[in-house]
């Protein structure tokens, strides 16, 4: 038989391609009916004048996905059984009719949570939104990620594409971010040791059941990171505050506490940005020695230090046997990679390896071998240093511009990571009405609640503001600050006139 095709050489679309699509087109048509034997190869090449090579690798490609079989006799058929069929249901309408009794009452959930806060993301999001820990994306090593993802290794990647891998993640991550942990944090620990998580909310899931049931008792810094405060109380933890000042977490309800887990965020306190002292990293891993507890340290932005050499992380002053270390990729390359990992002590393995295991069977093969070149080709160093320079030049802009516009404030954590905590001067609008009012003039800034932040009872929540910089350019910021400045201006418009800014020393003394 004579097929009919509408070939064209210049079209983007190669003449196998076009071959390919038309004739499944005509099957699916019913322009081709089932059994119909198609042109053989020879006959269709010499009708249209081209390759009998493009013809036999079209009909290859049909027979492949089904379309067409081919007879030992070396016709080719139009399949009887045709690949939609077997792709696409039929909708069943036997239940149409039925009498159904009254519904039952459906089990209860189980579950009793809540969803954290996630920063807005939509249309209706603020242009210049000082969420804590968002990085800025043209900071984001795009060309680099391209290149690695088409490395001549992929060519070879079916087996690694197709297998269930390691659940604690590719070895040759894991030993990457072992040796990155050594230098930057101070942290020995073998491969064996380090579980690939998809960010931090997984291993505090993973903690969580190793460790949690109802009533358990979990020491939280307060305020914390709502996130892994919601994770504990899904779980049914209880949870006993930790106050923090400027030197990080206070210790004095240690003694007090029967519990098995301490949280903490030692280098960079979220929110408050408070650093750690040694004194009480030291007091901290004596109490979970002694006590038989872990804790767990949230190494969140530590790659971020300005101002200093950092202090070496809790895990690195502990004997291997009594922290459990959470880190992630988000705030260095992105959250989208959505690339963590936690370092366990040894005794914590094989438990955790089972809990992995029933969650997820491991984390994505391709994002872990990027990341696995990245690291080990040295590029994570240099991008490192080049996204550090960059907000510390954006911080430094902040600091200056709320310095020149509101004298002397109180600024928590401007020594490293990618957000501060200011704490308002006393004669300022309450903390809702100035988020509002700024939010008003186009600049989202953050309380503690929607910053992410979870507080029981601290004086913060009522006098402290967020400012994450790091997704911010040095002219959002001055935009920002003008802002803030209007936003004042508007609220005190309605109400007694603002009154001028007292030195720190006053409002140290009237905070006090």
């Amino acid at each position: 038989m004579l097929l009919t095709l509408n070939l064209v050489r210049d079209c983007r679309g190669t003449l196998q391609r076009q071959i390919c699509a038309q004739i499944s087109n005509a099957i699916l048509a019913g322009r081709l009916p089932p059994g119909t034997e198609l042109p053989p190869s020879r006959v269709l090449a010499g009708q249209y004048g081209i390759s009998r090579n493009t013809v036999m690798q079209a009909y290859q490609r049909l027979a492949a996905e089904g379309y067409v079989e081919t007879e030992r006799s070396a016709r080719t058929l139009v399949s009887e059984n045709l690949p939609e069929e077997c792709l696409s249901a039929h909708r069943l309408t036997s239940a149409k009719g039925r009498k159904l009794g009254p519904p039952g009452q459906k089990t209860q959930v189980n579950f009793r949570g809540q969803r954290p806060v996630v920063p807005d993301t939509g249309p209706q999001r603020a242009r210049i939104d000082f969420w804590p820990g968002r990085p800025n994306p043209n900071l984001f090593p795009m060309h680099l990620v391209r290149r690695l993802a088409r490395i001549e290794r992929m060519s070879t990647a079916g087996q690694d594409l197709t297998e269930y891998g390691d659940a604690f993640g590719m070895r040759e991550l894991r030993e990457a971010i072992a040796l990155h942990l050594e230098t930057a944090r101070g942290i020995l620990a073998s491969e064996g040791q380090i579980v690939i998580t998809s960010g931090i909310q997984e291993a505090l899931n993973i903690v969580s059941r190793l460790f949690v049931d109802r009533g358990t008792q979990v020491l939280v810094e307060n305020p914390c990171y709502r996130s892994a405060a919601l994770v504990f109380e899904s779980y049914g933890a209880k949870l006993i505050p930790l106050d923090v000042d400027e030197h990080g977490a206070r210790l004095d309800a240690l003694g007090q506490a029967c519990a098995p887990l301490a949280y903490v965020t030692p280098s960079h306190q979220f929110p408050t940005g408070a650093t750690m002292s040694l004194d009480r990293r030291l007091k901290l891993l004596e109490w979970a020695h002694t006590s038989g507890a872990y804790l767990v340290e949230d190494d969140y932005d530590s790659d971020y230090r300005f101002t200093g050499a950092p202090l070496t992380a809790v895990a690195g002053l502990d004997s291997g046997r009594n922290v459990i270390y959470l880190g992630t990729f988000s705030k260095s390359i992105g959250a989208g990679i959505r690339t963590g990992f936690m370092v366990l002590p040894p005794q914590l393995i094989e438990p955790a390896r089972t809990i992995k295991t029933l969650l997820n069977f491991g984390h994505p093969w391709l994002e872990q071998h990027v990341l696995a070149d990245f690291l080990k080709t040295r590029a994570y160093q240099r991008h490192l240093r080049r996204i550090r320079r960059a907000y510390r030049e954006v911080r430094d802009t902040l600091l200056q511009e709320l310095t020149n516009a509101f004298g002397n404030v109180d600024l928590w954590g401007v020594e490293s990571g990618m957000h501060i905590m200011w704490r308002l001067p006393w004669n300022f609008p309450n903390v809702h009405d100035f988020v509002e009012g700024t939010a008003r003039h186009g600049v989202r800034i953050h309380s503690l609640e929607s910053g992410g932040a979870h507080d029981m009872g601290s004086a913060y929540a009522q006098d402290s503001v967020l400012l994450g910089y790091a997704s911010l350019s040095r002219e959002d910021i001055r935009t920002a600050v003008r802002a803030m400045i209007n936003a004042l201006d508007y609220l005190a418009a309605g109400s007694l006139p603002r009154a001028r800014f007292f030195s720190g020393e006053k409002q140290q003394a009237a905070r006090a």
